[in-house]
């Protein structure tokens, strides 16, 4: 391996560690619900529908049953529009690094520009974006074998940051070397070894065995652009506190465990939107999260003999009446309903008993425990720039994603559909942060309390060992 060497002051500034460049498989763009404020109003506009659809369902319930199946299939449309404002075509482009494609591609990470492409192995290599001849862009240039050559004098370079060829002198000067950087190909991602002092790399990425496998969806994955400081991401780590104003799940159980270049979140939390969640998110280093999780929905609605009448996934959606409580997601229903149904008021709010004398058409109603899902979740962030260093922003790339375990006992068509819906409706709840992000500064020195969890701890004892001592002393890693 030839020598990394430090070309400029902002490598001290970035974080030592495998930093993730890209995928190597399809995203989508981000779900615009949580997004900005417009978004949300949009998104709280079309669940109302769908509320007004589900309450449709109940009032012909209750009216003998008759146009039942159009009704459910009207609700079932109004949610799709949901899904549908949350989803959009893959994009193929940067920071998307194909299998069956050579490059070359640009990518401007830890306030270096580089350049990866893929050698006649379709292995992936990465060197300085800028030739060491007279400073052109190579990513601009041609791949020439395992090579990639300059547009300017067509120097070529290869992968080890030699010189191979110059196309009008036969003797190659000896100082024709360019800095190169390890790169791995993982789990559907790039990653790329970032170290000011050039170490080799200290840790591996884990390799997922739910990915690429049958039993599991595929990664449903998304990236952008937020202007502020990735440390953001790591105090979330350790923000026992946020769960509940901003995902309106708050905590049963928190706590963190630090280990070497691993930070554990254990966190136990009762979502409106995902049901009751048990997980386990580890940092794997100071830019890559992968958080397991199981979440428990709450029932659905059917009758004994196994007609569904409605499941619910969305939101609860408020109207002027009140909302369902205990965990149910579907609107109020109208007031007969409500009185047939067992529902009740109390301290201003309806409860909804669904005890076991409920019936209607001769049948019994009952609760169907609702589905529980397997969740992985990726969180991931690749630090772009510092405004401190001339930047016009602190900046960084986010790469988020979900991936849910196949239901059994459903075709998997429909398990594919259910999966695909709590992946987005997961992954709409992560931009609730992504929306906090956008609308606040880096505190580099909080006024904490008890409640808020280890935040100091996190980034006085865990997150410093990622930088150089001379780091250290500067105020953006305090």
């Amino acid at each position: 391996m030839s020598e990394i060497i430090a070309t400029s002051v902002q490598d001290v500034r970035f974080p030592r560690g495998w930093i993730p460049i890209g995928y190597t498989i399809p995203w989508i763009t981000p779900p615009p619900a949580a997004d900005t404020a417009e978004a949300q109003a949009a998104q709280r506009k079309m669940q109302n529908a769908y509320g007004a659809a589900v309450e449709n369902v109940f009032a012909v319930l209750q009216a003998g049953g008759e146009g039942l199946a159009e009704a459910i299939e009207g609700a079932n449309e109004k949610q799709d529009n949901i899904l549908a404002a949350m989803h959009f075509e893959p994009e193929q482009k940067n920071p998307t690094f194909p299998a069956d494609e050579k490059g070359p591609w640009e990518v401007n990470v830890a306030g270096k520009s580089l350049v990866l492409w893929r050698d006649s192995d379709d292995n992936l290599q990465c060197i300085d974006n800028y030739c060491r001849h007279m400073g052109a862009k190579l990513s601009i240039g041609e791949i020439k074998g395992d090579s990639i050559q300059c547009p300017f004098h067509h120097w070529s370079w290869n992968g080890e940051g030699d010189c191979t060829d110059i196309a009008y002198c036969d003797k190659i000067p000896p100082r024709a070397k360019t800095d190169k950087f390890p790169i791995v190909e993982r789990n559907g991602m790039v990653f790329l070894w970032h170290c000011p002092e050039g170490s080799e790399p200290a840790w591996e990425i884990p390799v997922m065995e739910e990915f690429e496998n049958s039993e599991w969806t595929n990664w449903t994955v998304t990236t952008e652009i937020i202007d502020t400081h990735w440390k953001e991401l790591i105090d979330n780590i350790s923000d026992r506190a946020h769960f509940g104003p901003v995902h309106d799940a708050p905590c049963s159980h928190f706590e963190n465990v630090f280990e070497d270049h691993t930070a554990l979140q254990i966190n136990h939390c009762n979502s409106t939107t995902l049901g009751m969640l048990y997980s386990n998110a580890t940092y794997y280093g100071p830019c890559y999260q992968i958080t397991e999780w199981k979440g428990e929905l709450p029932d659905n609605l059917a009758y004994e003999d196994g007609e569904l009448i409605l499941s619910r996934i969305q939101q609860p959606v408020k109207v002027a009446e009140g909302t369902i409580q205990d965990g149910y997601n579907f609107p109020v229903l109208d007031t007969d309903f409500n009185a047939f149904a067992g529902i009740t008021e109390e301290d201003g709010k309806l409860i909804t008993p669904m005890g076991d004398e409920l019936t209607h058409k001769g049948k019994k109603v009952v609760k169907v425990p609702g589905p529980v899902h397997n969740v992985r979740m990726l969180n991931a962030h690749m630090p772009i720039d510092l405004k401190q260093l001339g930047a016009d922003n602190d900046s960084f790339r986010l790469f988020t994603g979900v991936m849910i375990k196949k239901l059994d006992g459903i075709p998997d068509e429909d398990s594919e559909a259910i999966s695909a819906a709590y992946a987005h409706a997961s992954m709409n709840a992560f931009f609730q942060d992504v929306w906090i992000w956008k609308n606040k500064r880096f505190e580099p020195n909080p006024v904490l309390c008890a409640g808020d969890g280890p935040i100091n701890k996190l980034r006085k004892n865990w997150y410093t060992q990622f930088y150089t001592e001379a780091a250290k002393k500067s105020a953006d890693v305090a």
